[in-house]
């Protein structure tokens, strides 16, 4: 029996029949990112989303200025964002700066304005998620000539890593979280807002604004006033911006995470930027050891989005917390946290030295060699973590409760507190390949020291050195 070749029309329809069939995500356009000599484009299909401004850049010498984003475009195309605007050419599309930057007492530039001021850009990585949304991670020095080593090299102050999330665009909005973590390299850095009633500073999107535009939240429409004000967790702000004069707007939220939350808001009607103040005019200290995270949504709309729509978006951006979240809170609730059980701080607080060594006549281990064994076991897993090799060990886990325990009580204490500490900064510094490789091991890190926590405080308890007091509340 002979068989014959389809048809040309047999194998096209078909063919067309099986492209019908396949899911939409499959042929969704996808969100890429293109280095460029300036900065990285993200486009979604053949459309232009965002640049990201990597180089500095500036106006004939003026108000040089780097890492921020511009064009931030809208869904139909239209550029939504200006860039060294006539009337404050230190704005620059969605920016975050301060104007008072002070190592001690010793201002050291004006990062508001442009002025004695550096961000060094280090690196600048993306990747795509299993979302299909897509993630731009920049590293950055801050810098100024008022901060200069003996040799008169710009000395950095502060590291900060933005993270920027972009989704795929839905019939009538785009949404992209900002997250911005600022950890000082000095002991006694600080920041604040301008110096004055307005105390303007942090988070800003410098947006285009139409005659029309207005202003609404949670409880309706918002009128702008000189100074700040209170209006809610987020700010549609919208009028005539798509290209054929239609409403189109970007919506910003402040995440119930931040400090200060809800923060307050600077609005303008004409000829200035929009801001989530942050925090305000009296300045406060960015740590060395923990760093000040700063989270936002943009929703970039086209048309008009309702009330409803915008509180769902804003509850979904709540209501996700990322892995580093999660292993940050583990963490922080067996290092300093009373949540659902005993940290070890609490723990090992105002024990002696007498008491940190007694044992019974079982084969129970004391205090100090608990804390010998977690001390052991932190410390190696964090020089692993770290990207580094840890020192030989021969497998022998019971030499590790006895390592420490003929050091000084107070500084075994001390010791474990800084590396508990220093995992915290690692977890909230890290990159995301880190967290996706070690996930797993933090957390059993986390478990693991509230394992012998308890067994710790069990020792006090049952020899009279613990009260109700210094428990869970």
């Amino acid at each position: 029996m002979s068989h014959r070749a389809p048809s040309a029309y047999y194998v096209f329809y078909r063919a067309l029949l099986l492209l019908l069939l396949l899911p939409l995500t499959v042929l969704a356009q996808s969100l890429t990112a293109e280095k460029t000599p300036e900065g990285v484009l993200v486009r979604e299909g053949a459309d232009s989303v965002l640049f990201y401004q990597q180089e500095t850049t500036s106006q004939d010498a003026a108000y040089p200025r780097a890492n921020y984003i511009h064009p931030l475009y809208g869904l139909d195309g239209t550029v939504l964002t200006e860039d060294f605007p006539d009337d404050h050419p230190h704005h620059r599309g969605i920016f975050w700066a301060w104007h008072q930057v002070v190592v001690g007492d010793q201002p050291v530039g004006d990062a508001w304005v442009c002025k004695d001021f550096v961000w060094d850009v280090q690196t600048v990585d993306y990747q795509t998620n299993r979302d299909h949304s897509l993630t731009l991670r920049a590293q950055t020095f801050w810098k100024s000539p008022q901060w200069v080593s003996e040799n008169g090299e710009l000395r950095p102050f502060a590291s900060e890593e933005a993270k920027l999330t972009v989704y795929p665009k839905e019939k009538d909005y785009r949404v992209i979280d900002v997250e911005i973590s600022l950890l000082a390299l000095v002991s006694d850095l600080t920041i604040g807002g301008s110096d004055d009633e307005k105390g303007y500073g942090g988070f800003s999107v410098r947006m285009k604004m139409p005659e029309d535009i207005r202003f609404t939240s949670t409880e309706g429409a918002v009128t702008p006033t000189t100074n700040a004000i209170q209006a809610g967790p987020w700010m549609n702000v919208s009028g005539s911006l798509a290209a054929d004069g239609t409403p189109a707007g970007i919506v910003i939220m402040d995440h119930p995470d931040n400090p200060r939350f809800p923060q307050s808001w600077i609005l303008r009607e004409k000829s200035s930027m929009q801001n989530v103040v942050y925090p305000g005019r009296t300045l406060v200290p960015v740590s060395n050891q923990k760093p000040t995270v700063l989270r936002y949504r943009l929703v970039v709309c086209q048309g008009s989005v309702s009330k409803d729509e915008i509180s769902q978006l804003y509850q979904v951006q709540t209501t996700q917390p990322s892995v580093r979240s999660i292993l940050l809170e583990q963490l922080e609730n067996s290092h300093t946290r009373p949540n659902w059980y005993v940290p070890l701080r609490n723990a090992l607080a105002g024990l002696t030295a007498e008491q940190a060594h007694w044992t019974d006549s079982t084969e129970g281990h004391s205090i100090c060699q608990l804390a010998s064994h977690l001390l052991f076991w932190n410390e190696r897993m964090l020089i692993a973590f770290q990207g580094h090799t840890p020192p030989d060990f021969d497998g022998n886990n019971e030499e590790t409760f006895a390592r420490y325990c003929d050091n000084d009580w107070s500084e075994t204490v001390d010791k474990l507190d800084s590396i508990q500490t220093a995992w915290e900064r690692a977890v909230a510094t890290a990159t995301e390949e880190q967290l996706k490789t070690w996930s797993a091991e933090v957390a059993n890190v986390s478990s693991h020291n509230a394992y012998h926590t308890g067994q710790i405080v069990y020792i006090r308890k049952r020899n009279g050195w613990w009260t109700a007091s210094q428990g869970v509340k």
